[in-house]
């Protein structure tokens, strides 16, 4: 119950406060909560970028963003033929890659995407398997797409990487 008051006092401050619904970062300086994952995962088809791109995207409008969510489901099935509707007009989406790795335990994660002065810093992890963990032999395409709100910054990504003690 109080759960529901919560989030009804939530939606009266956003009606008084006369939100328009539109969503711009130029003028957010936390967007903790505007971060929404698309998807997520180790499996899929290898996604094709060229090699200056570092297995970064930034994507503003649908045409691409329809034709990178073509080659990451091609020949996984007919469940993933449309990509995803988005806004383009309030929102981009940015994604990360690892590429094709030889097993399972790596992943990666954007944890945080923050707006400095000049620029818009994505926040990423990449974890790896350590040398006693046991994993499946299989080969995977570890990834992470979240849907941010639409800036004119400039982007820039910073990692961190993690080895899994398994012992």
């Amino acid at each position: 119950m109080l759960r529901y008051l919560l989030i009804f006092i939530l939606g009266l401050n956003l009606v008084a406060c006369g939100n328009s619904g539109e969503a711009n970062i130029n003028d957010i300086s936390d967007m903790e909560d505007s971060l929404e994952t698309i998807s997520r995962g180790t499996m899929g088809s290898p996604v094709m970028l060229p090699s200056e791109n570092n297995g970064e995207v930034i994507i503003t409008d649908q045409e691409r963003f329809s034709e990178l969510w073509k080659q990451m489901h091609q020949g996984i099935g007919n469940d993933y033929d449309e990509a995803p509707e988005i806004d383009f007009s309030n929102f981009m989406v940015v994604g990360v890659f690892m590429g094709e790795m030889p097993s399972s335990g790596y992943s990666i994660r954007i944890n945080e995407v923050a707006a400095a002065d000049e620029s818009l810093k994505v926040h990423v992890s990449r974890t790896e398997p350590g040398p006693n963990c046991m994993n499946l032999t299989v080969i995977t395409y570890p990834h992470h797409i979240v849907k941010i709100p639409a800036t004119d910054k400039s982007v820039e990504f910073e990692y961190s990487t993690f080895v899994e003690d398994c012992e």
